[in-house]
């Protein structure tokens, strides 16, 4: 699965082959294709129902946090983010998912669906006072988690230097005040003290 991952990673899965999966494993076709997986597409399935697993795992560590909703969210975007540095199954599924509507093919169902966990988190940030603005739960969602997850993307095609910490909490500073400019910094800086937890 790692190789498979690295290749998918690296190529996607249209110009991903057995045979180049079985290459980096340095061993024969057989090897990956009739032994666990029926096909490429199995395969992949396989990486991105593992990747759900682990983001699911870092989702659980941190909503048991005893911080705030927003902070929680926040600490589970550091985690997963820093946990991505160099795992290629993460990387593969990554790109894997980014590529499923073009590829046309449907994945493996997800525990929890990263937006509405988000909306979910900034509702009740915002119904408790942590994070105050007149900005409905789903715009402050949409923004935190484009920017959160571009900044991954950036980092993976090299468009910027990998920094995965500084870069989020630099943005997350911006957006976070620029919504909240007296409970914003706070929640920012507690979530890059705590993620460590997650």
């Amino acid at each position: 699965m790692t190789a498979a991952a690295h290749q998918f990673a690296s190529r996607g899965y249209a110009g991903t082959s057995i045979a180049q999966i079985a290459a980096e494993m340095g061993r024969p076709k057989s090897a990956v294709g009739y032994h666990q997986f029926a096909s490429k597409e199995e395969l992949a399935f396989a990486i991105i129902e593992e990747q759900w697993q682990r983001w699911d795992q870092l989702r659980q560590a941190a909503d048991a946090l005893p911080l705030p909703s927003v902070t929680r969210l926040l600490c589970l975007l550091l985690a997963t983010g820093l946990e991505s540095r160099g795992d290629p199954v993460t990387l593969g599924a990554v790109r894997l998912l980014a590529e499923r509507d073009v590829l046309g093919f449907a994945v493996p169902e997800q525990p929890f669906v990263w937006r509405n966990h988000a909306v979910q988190r900034i509702q009740e940030s915002l119904s408790s006072r942590e994070l105050v603005s007149t900005e409905p739960a789903t715009a402050i969602a949409a923004r935190l988690l484009t920017a959160s997850f571009g900044m991954f993307e950036a980092e993976n095609r090299g468009l910027q230097p990998i920094d995965t910490e500084a870069n989020l909490r630099g943005l997350w500073l911006d957006l976070l005040t620029g919504i909240d400019p007296v409970n914003g910094p706070n929640l920012v800086a507690r979530a890059t003290t705590d993620f460590a937890a997650v």
